[in-house]
């Protein structure tokens, strides 16, 4: 699939907001869990992945070529420009995918850049070290995402209408 991609797909970046304690798409020894697995799938779809600070120009623009940007659970403020710089790029038809740790001590401040996109944090855990649904008894099952409330979705409508069919 990834040399597929590489041969079909060119010019798709992700940039991943740095310099704020997020977790990191290449975490040392010491740091903690980070996105190693996620920039992997990202590359193996053919995004390059690439870093973004304020250094960078996070607080002026997001760069052109951005396909989307990935703020992975800051653990600091970010500062007001920095805000107002995704809030424009989001406004402008950009997509922001944003991580939120729950169970951090310290209080990122998003909650004004959310409000203002119409969206909303729940302090709810998706996923947890070690509590977790159990499937196949490995580390992978540390992954799973269960839930007991969903709503109406195109695909579920139709997963809905031909679960009878043995599909």
């Amino acid at each position: 699939q990834s040399k597929l991609a590489k041969l079909t797909v060119s010019g798709r970046f992700v940039y991943v907001v740095t310099g704020h304690g997020e977790r990191s798409t290449t975490p040392r020894e010491d740091d903690p869990p980070g996105l190693r697995d996620t920039r992997e799938v990202l590359e193996r779809l053919g995004y390059g992945v690439k870093n973004i600070t304020t250094t960078d120009g996070l607080g002026k623009a997001i760069p052109a070529d951005a396909t989307f940007v990935l703020l992975p659970a800051p653990a600091s403020p970010l500062l007001d420009s920095e805000v107002a710089t995704l809030r424009t790029y989001v406004r402008g038809g950009g997509a922001l995918f944003l991580f939120l740790d729950p169970e951090t001590d310290t209080d990122p401040k998003l909650e004004a850049l959310l409000e203002d996109l119409g969206r909303t944090a729940s302090r709810t855990p998706l996923a947890h070290e070690t509590t977790f649904v159990q499937l196949t008894g490995g580390t992978v099952d540390r992954r799973n995402i269960v839930s007991n409330r969903f709503t109406a979705h195109g695909s579920t409508a139709v997963l809905s209408k031909v679960s009878g069919r043995g599909i």
